[in-house]
């Protein structure tokens, strides 16, 4: 918007009883217009820890080469965090004639746990990179020196053996593997639909069966005349970090601002699991006692 453009969504489609979030293509296809400059494409995805199929992104390359004046954004800071077993990163740059269509942003922070150093890097071909150093000095002078050599140093070495792994790649995503499934578990236990997260270190909850007392679906905006209403996933979370101290963050301001509440119902939170395995269970435990209707604080 800043920049003249006029941004057009595509939502992701859910199944929660296979537990997983899905790219409708056909959809994508009709959103896309002579108008179109840009697409913007986040695997793994955040907040729903979907990592796209190798169909998904060739069905979206298929969609760039009929259109010529469109660059695709790949956001992959996700990309060493796949933690399934049955998914892996496919960068989108890597598909046949997609390198010199493609930025590709990635992060230290999120792949070294050190957000922040707010240290990151983008992967192009010259004749768009270049478009980007004239646009950088007006956002950002330069990232710290400092974080830059420490960045070399540990991109240098994280291909080597790692704490019993055969790099600390594979460390981190056998790490996030088990806390996924610490805190799949322990929010299964506590009466929770848990929708499967490939990649990143976050999972999406539907909490469309949970009743939220009728309180936390109201709200003072500031210098507001009065209350306003909020939606389920909002309400859910204000309740369980009041009466539990477990904090969840809601998927509604995901969403375009613009979508109907029918085509996005705001029944779904996100949990994060990069945290220790104690922690991930206590917070099941205090949403069990909560939703018997204990006091878990």
């Amino acid at each position: 918007r800043m920049a003249g453009g006029v941004p057009k969504y595509v939502p992701l489609e859910v199944d929660v009883a296979q537990g997983r979030w899905k790219l409708n293509v056909e959809a994508l296809e009709q959103a896309i217009s002579s108008s179109t400059r840009v697409i913007v494409l986040n695997s793994p995805h955040n907040p729903t820890g979907k990592v796209f199929t190798k169909e998904e992104m060739e069905g979206i390359a298929r969609i760039v080469e009929k259109w010529p004046q469109i660059t695709v954004v790949s956001d992959e800071v996700y990309k060493y965090t796949v933690h399934s077993m049955d998914h892996h990163h496919e960068h989108f740059a890597s598909l046949p004639g997609m390198f010199n269509r493609t930025l590709t942003l990635s992060s230290a922070g999120k792949t070294f746990s050190v957000t922040g150093w707010q240290v990151g890097w983008i992967v192009g071909p010259r004749q768009l990179v270049k478009d980007i150093q004239r646009a950088l000095p007006l956002l950002q002078f330069c990232a710290a020196t400092p974080m830059q050599q420490a960045l070399v140093e540990v991109l240098s070495t994280a291909d080597e053996p790692y704490m019993g792994d055969e790099s600390y790649y594979a460390w981190l995503c056998s790490l996030y593997r088990s806390k996924s499934t610490v805190l799949t578990s322990a929010l299964k236990d506590a009466g929770l639909e848990v929708v499967g997260s490939q990649g990143g270190y976050f999972l999406t909850v539907d909490v469309s069966g949970v009743h939220v007392p009728e309180r936390y679906y109201l709200r003072q905006e500031a210098g507001g005349p009065g209350l306003t209403s909020v939606t389920k996933d909002v309400a859910f979370c204000r309740w369980i970090a009041e009466e539990a101290g477990v904090i969840s963050i809601p998927v509604a301001p995901f969403w375009s601002p613009d979508r109907s509440p029918d085509e996005h119902p705001g029944s779904f939170v996100r949990f994060a699991f990069c945290k220790e395995d104690a922690t991930l269970k206590e917070a099941g435990k205090r949403l069990s006692e909560l939703f018997r209707g204990g006091a878990p604080l």
